[in-house]
């Protein structure tokens, strides 16, 4: 179709901005969570944990600085590539505080990071789909369920009896659901930007007849008269009548531009179209 073009510029155009957005998104999620956490590993897990949490707060800090200043110099690749990085760094992450906390002897609360990552993981935007964004929730689904074999969380008294466990499953379910609702905003958003890409295709054809009606007029009418003109002077001419034919069918072609099915009047609000081209 001719707005298949256009409508695929206009769909990297939106993924892209996409992307950009849940980079910068996670970035502050990574770095925010470390610097809660620091201070919480200050008293109770102690120095060297404090330490091991720096590394992830510089490395979040740093893609957000270079997210926020080439933001139109990136690739999508190199975008996908940094918010899957950050994605995969955040799976460490809550293993290595999960694995302290449960050696700690400290009261806490397990599969807080999971809760949180897996209600983050179906908003984000990894590319075009969601087959990632499902495989990165079953993995960490995966490694929830070697969390809770690895530091025997079933032996916890406590906490069967405050009915955490369902709690954990309705996080799940609910981070499930998400997945749908993303599937089918996927699917709307599809729809709406081949809309935009007709009506943007629309406005160019209709200003395309505008310029070849105004073009042709003036040649129709100089071809009018001359052909009138050689037919008063060879009235039998084979030649001039298969012109008056050709010339016929030229002005029949041109009235249908003109006629009144056609509201050309219209294509004054087509101005109003131009944001769709700097999406």
């Amino acid at each position: 179709m001719i707005e298949t073009q256009h409508l695929q510029e206009l769909w990297n155009k939106r993924l892209r901005a996409e992307i950009w957005y849940s980079c910068v998104v996670t970035s502050v999620i990574v770095a925010l969570a470390q610097l809660v956490t620091l201070e919480i590993d200050r008293h109770i897990l102690g120095r060297p944990f404090f330490a091991l949490r720096l590394p992830y707060l510089f490395v979040a800090l740093g893609c957000l600085i270079v997210l926020l200043r080439q933001r139109k110099k990136m690739r999508v690749q190199a975008l996908q590539l940094t918010i899957i990085g950050l994605t995969l760094s955040v799976f460490t992450n809550i293993w290595l505080t999960q694995a302290a906390f449960a050696h700690s002897q400290n009261p806490w609360i397990p599969f807080y990071g999971f809760h949180v990552t897996a209600l983050m993981l179906p908003i984000l935007r990894y590319g075009s789909g969601i087959r990632l964004n499902v495989c990165l929730l079953v993995a960490l689904t995966i490694e929830a369920a070697a969390a809770w074999s690895w530091f025997h969380l079933g032996s916890e008294h406590l906490l069967l009896l405050s009915g955490y466990v369902w709690n954990t499953l309705l996080t799940g379910l609910c981070a499930t659901i998400l997945l749908f609702v993303r599937y089918w905003y996927e699917r709307t958003l599809r729809v709406f930007v081949e809309l935009e890409a007709r009506a943007v295709t629309a406005e160019k054809t209709a200003r395309m007849f505008l310029s070849l009606r105004d073009r042709a007029n003036s040649p129709l009418q100089t071809l009018e008269i001359g052909l009138a003109l050689l037919k008063r002077q060879q009235p039998e001419s084979a030649i001039s009548v298969a012109l008056l034919n050709a010339l016929k069918k030229l002005v029949d072609l041109h009235r249908v531009f003109q006629a009144d099915e056609f509201d050309w009047s219209q294509t004054e609000g087509l101005p109003d179209l131009e944001w769709l081209k700097e999406k």
